[in-house]
């Protein structure tokens, strides 16, 4: 290379140097001296988006859920339900102290964390009160309804119990020496899959126990060292099972069929359907994006992002 090519080379870099440390003066002026605020995320680009507005009692705090009719937004005393134009269509009193909510279908299910109450609700109106002998945990609920509530037993034994849509027991199953994280049933009201933790042999594991409503003995187990999966769904026939740095995918009868690693990012929150689940990470601040929303298949192949 001769000394011509060399010195163009170099005066080419300069230029672009030159032009980076304008650029980043220029945005540090604007943002000190002209009060510029630079986006912190980018805003979304899709045109269907329309706004819906709400009117809720201020001062409130609310959760809510989505079903493909309504909406619903759950405070302490009572669950407000509008049309997806914010149009009102009933309010239905509850008791809670600390509601937790949850939708499947047409079906929602409210429950009271360290009470007693889980309320089901079909569309917009209260369908039944289940009233449970121990504190409520963690409530699920299937597309036909049936409802899965997680309660504190003795100690630190926790109780899995089934409901159908009248309130009668269908399946009681009692932890023993686990403790009981997350219980979900599929929408045959047949397969029922609990995620556990074990400390018994000074280790922990988390166990998936894989359930048929008729058999108290499992049809398949699954271990897990050193992972919580703190949460199961069963959408259809798949079983979403979310850990802290991994989600696996199982069929209800105990088939693993793929696994998503978190490669090294926090998981916030996640929704599933019965083809994807979708799953909002936290991400370094040196990368200049505060959050990644993905989106996997059942085969775990990322298919958004």
């Amino acid at each position: 290379m001769n000394h011509s090519v060399m010195k163009k080379i170099v005066i080419a870099l300069l230029i672009v140097v030159a032009i980076l440390l304008i650029l980043f003066i220029g945005r540090e002026v604007a943002v000190r001296f002209f009060g510029y605020k630079p986006p912190a995320i980018s805003e979304s680009q899709q045109k269907k988006a329309v706004p819906v507005e709400v009117t809720l009692d201020s001062g409130e705090s609310y959760q809510h859920v989505v079903t493909d009719q309504y909406l619903y937004f759950v405070n302490l005393d009572k669950v407000t339900v509008t049309d997806h134009n914010g149009k009102m269509k009933s309010e239905i009193e509850i008791v809670t102290s600390e509601p937790v909510v949850k939708s499947n279908g047409k079906y929602v299910i409210v429950g009271d964390i360290g009470g007693n109450n889980a309320y089901l609700i079909q569309n917009s109106e209260l369908s039944n009160t289940v009233v449970t002998d121990g504190p409520l945990v963690d409530v699920s609920v299937n597309s036909a309804g049936y409802c899965v509530l997680v309660t504190q037993g003795d100690m630190h034994k926790r109780n899995v119990t089934v409901y159908n849509t009248k309130g009668e027991e269908q399946f009681v199953w009692n932890s023993g020496s686990f403790f009981v994280l997350s219980a979900s049933i599929a929408d045959n009201n047949k397969n029922i899959v609990i995620s556990t933790l074990d400390t018994s042999d000074g280790k922990m594991k988390s166990v998936l126990s894989f359930y048929n409503i008729s058999d108290a003995t499992p049809i398949a187990t699954e271990e897990y060292e050193n992972e919580l999966m703190a949460a199961v769904e069963i959408r259809g026939n798949n079983v979403f099972c979310v850990g802290d740095s991994k989600t696996c995918v199982y069929r209800v009868s105990g088939e693993k069929t793929s696994e998503i690693p978190y490669q090294g990012k926090t998981l916030i929150t996640y929704k599933t359907s019965t083809a994807n689940i979708v799953m909002a990470f936290s991400n370094s601040a040196l990368t200049g994006k505060r959050y990644d929303i993905e989106t996997y298949d059942l085969s775990g192949k990322q298919i958004g992002t």
